[in-house]
């Protein structure tokens, strides 16, 4: 799926990111834990939908996702606003 409207809104008004950059930088909706967890996010870390973040190397290879689900997941009380595959490095 590409972008929800809800999603391109949140991404327009509360981040300021042009349609255009969206698509370059590959922004999408998610809607099924199969994709979730293809990718290397636990069953904890599937909450759909939400946001799909491709993370890109200087190259411009899609080296990490980050995930931004709807309804976060509580962890210590708090909301996980985004999530990282468990076990992956955050290295450029």
């Amino acid at each position: 799926m590409e972008l929800s409207y809800e999603h391109k809104r949140m991404l327009i008004e509360e981040s300021g990111i042009a349609p255009d950059v969206m698509e370059a930088r590959g922004y999408r909706t998610v809607e099924k834990k199969a994709e979730l967890k293809r990718i290397g996010f636990s069953e904890a870390q599937c909450g759909v939908p939400g946001l799909l973040i491709p993370i890109r190397s200087p190259a411009g290879e899609i080296v990490l996702y980050q995930y931004r689900p709807d309804s976060p997941r509580i962890k210590d009380g708090k909301p996980v606003k985004y999530e990282t595959p468990s076990g992956s490095r955050m290295a450029l």
